[in-house]
């Protein structure tokens, strides 16, 4: 695969453990010289019941009384950012919680901090961060567009800005005149049609993921495509745009493993509950939508909602084929050729979501983070240097 592919790794950090294991892990990260930049995520609260968090769920779970408690990810980055100087860092959010100008301030002073290429990948937002935190997520896509224009205003501009929009109107508007030396980038994360818009006219770049949004490569390649003619008839350089794709998967050399991995409540939960975005998708492949065709779990789902004998009913729709059909799965080399096509169709940044080590012991960690090195390795070809493409995160010249 082409060495000009942006490859990404979460950490995944609980305010129930030391600093200096989110440290250590981006250290590792770094040294690995094929990954480009580290994730740490946006989060409130986790995509599963508190109840289902237990040692036979997960062996993490004697070391974290819950996995609910994310911390706020700027503040872990900034100290990130000291500790691995240079290294590219990307973090996720929504337009609901934060303010714009705020936003943007974060996002400039992150950059800043670290000297390095910065990213914020943006969603319209998720019920369960809105909704119990006293925010409305049905403003989420026109907070976003504001969020964009905004966003898009102050990089552009070092004047004071003014903006008439959906929820935010801004007056002489003005965050100083400096700015990072390596511009941060604004992403969106999903999909739809407005958020693809708000992308396609003041953002960098898009991302989603596979196989819960984009299924195959091919419908990868249409709308890739789809957003390239869009660009250049706004008069916006298609190839200086990213296009992005989580890749959701289990990896493990022993099939096996995998099988039991796939038996697991955690991962049958969210099999159940996200394995397609939009639930509607399961039926155009033959297979029963496990919560109806309405269902979308950004808009529907509350985890702590959710009683014993409910949680039970969403575990008993997660057939074995809507697991198997929720996660790419297999070796590093089967990874590494399924992620080829989407290569191809366009994709220029991956994050490598491996949920596999959620469901072994700590001790194993160190495992679980050779395999995505090994992964990243044959992404990016075995004898690329390490870097960040011209697309996704620009690197300091």
């Amino acid at each position: 695969m082409s060495s000009g592919v942006h490859v990404n790794l979460p950490i995944v950090y609980s305010r129930h453990l030391p600093i200096a294991t989110a440290i250590d892990t981006a250290r590792a990260i770094q040294a690995s010289g094929v990954i480009d930049s580290l994730t740490v995520w946006d989060q409130m609260t986790f995509f599963a019941p508190p109840a289902l968090w237990r040692p036979d769920n997960s062996p993490l779970a004697a070391l974290m009384p819950d996995i609910d408690s994310f911390p706020d990810p700027y503040v872990v980055l900034a100290h990130i950012a000291t500790a691995v100087p240079g290294f590219g860092l990307v973090t996720t959010s929504d337009a609901v919680r934060r303010g714009p100008a705020e936003f943007t301030q974060t996002l400039m002073t992150l950059a800043d901090v670290s000297g390095a290429a910065t990213m914020v990948q943006m969603g319209a937002g998720e019920l369960k961060q809105c909704k119990p935190f006293g925010h409305k997520r049905s403003q989420g896509a026109k907070r976003l567009e504001d969020t964009f224009r905004i966003f898009r205003k102050f990089m552009n501009d070092t004047a004071p800005i003014n903006h008439e929009g959906h929820h935010w109107n801004l007056q002489q508007a003005w965050l100083g005149g400096a700015r990072p030396a390596v511009p941060p980038q604004l992403w969106a994360l999903g999909g739809g049609p407005r958020l693809i818009d708000a992308a396609i006219r003041y953002g960098d770049g898009f991302c989603t993921a596979a196989p819960f949004v984009w299924t195959n490569p091919e419908q990868a390649a249409e709308q890739i495509a789809g957003m390239k003619r869009t660009l250049a008839r706004l008069g916006r350089d298609p190839e200086a745009f990213g296009f992005g794709l989580w890749w959701i998967c289990l990896i493990n050399e022993d099939p096996t493993a995998i099988e039991i991995a796939m038996k697991n409540d955690y991962i049958r939960w969210i099999s159940a509950t996200m394995g397609r975005f939009h639930s509607a998708a399961w039926r155009a492949e033959g297979v029963e939508p496990p919560k109806g065709d309405s269902w979308h779990y950004a808009t529907d789902m509350l985890p702590l909602t959710y009683s014993e004998p409910a949680i039970n009913d969403v575990l008993a729709r997660a057939t074995p084929e809507i697991v198997r059909k929720s996660w790419h799965h297999g070796t590093v080399q089967e990874m590494s050729d399924a992620i080829a096509p989407y290569v191809e169709a366009g994709v220029n940044f991956v994050q490598i979501v491996d949920f596999f080590p959620l469901t072994r012991p700590a001790h194993e960690t160190p495992e679980g983070l050779r395999r995505a090195f090994e992964l990243a390795a044959l992404i990016k070809g075995a004898n690329s240097s390490p870097g960040g493409s011209e697309v996704g995160l620009r690197q300091p010249s």
